[in-house]
């Protein structure tokens, strides 16, 4: 186990870890991890404790509870630090937020810490950028009293962007259980077959703003996997984008993945050879219109598409799997219908995919419907309103994401 894994595991820092293991590293050639059965040592303001953490995968301590690990004083420490980090603009706010989405379903209390020691103006750019990143299904795990907080907060009427915080402020008044009916829901309420409908614009375009907030993470790319961390913020692989329209410059890119969803942590320019050194790294180039849809669809409480029982599923995996009903349960289903009812659904708030399987086994493609027309203005398939990630990012209508020629699949998100 290197100290970056152990340093993220134990909410401590890899300086931290090495200062207090430096004689087990002289006996491990000064190679930056541990063995297994190797007792470590996780430093702690004020003690330190003595952990077997490679002999097994359980979190075994010696001599310590796992309720005594979670109150690791250490923890505030990091939140300290990186609230401190945002104070001395080193992190803007919503890198500072990304930060510590990590701590926020363990340690609520250290989150509100914040909010008290933010100005009056910078409450609801927290709030928002807390909301935006972690995303609904995120902050479902989170603790009632840190989300009033978030609420009141993004309630204010001091800002430039109210709408914008409104919108954020019903998806987690939602969370917390507070009865929101959103406009969509609201005109279709006496319509024939609407108590199979789920319609929340809102949270479509939640799932679009984590996207937006962490374009970088989902541009075409090489990766590999590789952990650390970059400003305090922890990592699990590195993507490296070629500089085009998306990016216009070549970029290393920090990202954290976790259960169909990839968050950034960080992302530096690169010169044209630092460019070529790095994408010589990788070891897989590869686009995340998976991902990218896994996320929106997320938010609607919608199965994970990309990392089903364990397993994760590209493009051409999702179109089987929708296919043979593997995401249906006995309340829910992804329902197959045509274009111009899946475009109707979807401009009424509900959740919709256009889905393509690649017949010779190359990459296939998924993107999200928004709603409405686009291009000439026609009621086509080609002109239909749609947000992807893939070799272009963004909204987009269906011809520029898919081609002009391709005929996809369409799926809706209904009760049965």
């Amino acid at each position: 186990m290197s100290n970056a894994m152990i340093a993220s595991k134990f909410g401590t820092s890899v300086t931290l870890i090495e200062e207090a293991n430096q004689e087990l590293h002289k006996k491990r050639g000064e190679k930056g991890y541990f063995w297994a059965l190797d007792n470590i040592v996780i430093p702690s303001p004020t003690k330190n404790l003595d952990l077997l953490s490679t002999q097994s995968e359980n979190n075994t301590t010696s001599g310590n509870t796992e309720s005594e690990q979670e109150a690791n004083p250490t923890r505030v420490v990091t939140v300290n630090k990186l609230f401190q980090q945002y104070n001395d603009k080193d992190l803007t706010m919503p890198a500072f937020a990304r930060a510590i989405i990590p701590f926020a379903a363990k340690s609520p209390d250290d989150i509100k810490a914040v909010f008290s020691k933010l100005s009056w103006t910078s409450k609801d750019n927290f709030a928002y950028a807390l909301a935006v990143n972690a995303g609904k299904s995120t902050m479902a795990s989170w603790d009632k009293t840190l989300l009033k907080e978030m609420s009141n907060a993004l309630s204010t009427f001091l800002t430039t962007s109210r709408d914008q915080n409104l919108m954020q402020k019903k998806i987690v008044d939602e969370i917390i259980g507070v009865e929101i009916k959103t406009k969509a829901s609201t005109e279709t309420t006496n319509q024939e077959g609407n108590d199979k409908e789920i319609l929340n614009a809102e949270a479509r375009q939640a799932g679009i703003d984590f996207l937006e907030n962490n374009k970088e993470a989902y541009l075409k790319g090489d990766e590999r996997w590789e952990s650390g961390t970059y400003n305090d913020i922890t990592f699990n692989n590195i993507l490296i984008v070629h500089k085009d329209k998306a990016s216009g410059e070549h970029l290393k890119v920090y990202r954290t993945y976790s259960d169909g969803v990839y968050t950034l942590a960080g992302k530096i320019t690169l010169t044209d050879q630092e460019y070529s050194t790095e994408k010589d790294k990788a070891t897989l180039s590869i686009t995340y219109c998976n991902l990218a849809a896994t996320k929106i669809g997320m938010e609607y409480d919608a199965p994970n598409l990309q990392r089903y029982k364990n397993k994760e599923y590209n493009a051409n995996g999702i179109f089987d799997n929708l296919k043979k009903g593997h995401y249906n349960s006995d309340t829910h289903q992804f329902k197959p219908i045509d274009y111009k009812e899946a475009e109707k659904y979807a401009a009424k708030g509900g959740l919709a995919y256009a889905i393509w399987k690649n017949p010779s086994g190359g990459s296939g493609h998924i993107a999200t419907l928004i709603g409405g027309y686009g291009g000439d203005g026609t009621n086509t398939m080609k002109n239909l309103k749609i947000f992807q990630a893939g070799s272009t990012f963004g909204e987009m209508v269906y011809s520029s994401g898919f081609g002009g020629n391709l005929i996809c699949d369409f799926y809706i998100w209904i009760k049965k």
